[in-house]
């Protein structure tokens, strides 16, 4: 088998990968494409409003279950359903191997490492659960958030450590969304090194097609937060107070992104403009091509798709030193890096961009230099060469 060009993966996520704005999840349905383009064949298991089954394109099934609206009783429906669907397939068909892609897969792979004659368990992970966590109840203590929030915050992260761990204890092979996640797994879970290999994040290269950047009248910074405290957003909009108070720039930021109460109020009494922007997919991309830069100032980071994708567009990126995003911008050359929780920093580099348009000019064509590297196809291939290597190892 591993000497074809076929294989037969069965795919877990934990949201329906073509309609999500979550960003392991945009890589895992992107991933399954380039997979089905390379002669693999691809059963998705992951939760959605409703249970079914569908075709998603010729080498692609997709099988859902219904999420539940409680949290607690969640954790347990996802947990068996997902199991129990996975069981099924694994009976009724031949799969190469397991491929989880995100965090929370954790007690699965516990139950489908006791199956006598299983296929590969592989495990994708962007980031390390447990610091990731760490990170981001120290935003929450710097905001002052109500104890019930952070408890609730807390209880949510030490499931997915719990998760995370295991996933990484009973999978064969551990794909690492980039050298940072890979060296935090082997400190915070004592993975072998020997077992994880670093595979990036990537996005189709024809992501920009049809849209034309264009660069505003006035400075706009983009903003991506599916979770608002693991990517800083009280210290995006702390500097734009800055740029306003200091420097008198004038600015907006447009955060896609959940419209939390918190930061709503925070911007008022900031008195600055921010606008929080639709999460549809479809508008993404229309976003990329009308903003100044992206600002991603993270606490935690595994990998930022949001970087590439802005890239694809020539958008240069100001970047916190968390986790992968010094590998995904050099400072100085496609966008700058600025130390955690530097507001003086990342207002200084925003007023740059904001102001400078040579500077804008050389950045964005270096910008279009490095998403070349993070097309889907390149990454797609090398991680089939990883998984048709597995699969040999184990099967010989």
């Amino acid at each position: 088998m591993a000497g074809c060009r076929y294989l037969k993966i069965l795919m877990l996520v934990m949201y329906n990968p073509f309609h999500t704005f979550s960003g392991t999840e945009i890589y895992a349905g992107n991933l399954a494409k380039s997979l089905e383009s390379l002669g693999c064949e691809l059963h998705i298991v992951c939760s959605d409003k409703q249970a079914h089954t569908s075709q998603i394109t010729q080498g692609i099934t997709l099988t859902t279950f219904a999420r539940m609206s409680n949290p607690l009783l969640s954790v347990f429906n996802d947990y068996y359903r997902r199991l129990n669907i996975t069981k099924q397939l694994l009976k009724k068909s031949k799969f190469d191997a397991v491929l989880a892609v995100g965090a929370g897969q954790g007690l699965i792979f516990r139950d489908l490492a006791r199956i006598k004659s299983r296929p590969p368990l592989l495990y994708f992970t962007f980031d390390c659960m447990r610091r990731e966590g760490n990170e981001v109840l120290k935003v929450l203590s710097l905001k002052k958030a109500p104890i019930g929030k952070r408890s609730k915050i807390h209880a949510n992260y030490l499931k997915f450590t719990l998760a995370d761990k295991l996933s990484c204890r009973y999978s064969d092979l551990i794909f690492a969304g980039s050298a940072d996640t890979m060296r935090s797994l082997h400190r915070y879970y004592r993975v072998q090194l020997e077992k994880i290999k670093v595979k990036y994040a990537g996005i189709p290269s024809n992501y920009s097609d049809g849209f034309y950047p264009t660069e505003p009248k006035e400075p706009i910074f983009l903003h991506v937060a599916t979770n608002h405290e693991r990517k800083g957003t009280i210290y995006l909009l702390k500097a734009l107070r800055l740029l306003k108070e200091k420097y008198h720039l004038n600015a907006t930021v447009w955060i896609v992104g959940e419209k939390d109460p918190s930061y709503v109020n925070m911007a008022k009494s900031f008195n600055i403009q921010v606008f929080f922007m639709e999460t549809k997919i479809s508008r993404h991309r229309e976003i990329y091509a009308s903003c100044t830069a992206l600002v991603v100032p993270s606490v935690s980071e595994g990998f930022c798709l949001p970087v590439i994708e802005a890239a694809m567009f020539g958008k240069p990126a100001i970047v916190s030193n968390a986790g992968s995003l010094p590998e995904l911008v050099d400072d100085g050359i496609d966008g700058f890096v600025v130390p955690v929780g530097d507001v003086s920093g990342l207002a200084q580099k925003m007023l740059i961009l904001a102001t400078d348009p040579e500077v804008v000019k050389q950045m964005s064509a270096k910008a279009k230099d490095k998403a070349r590297r993070f097309e889907i196809n390149q990454i797609a291939s090398a991680t089939l060469n990883s998984i048709k290597l597995v699969v040999w190892l184990l099967n010989k």
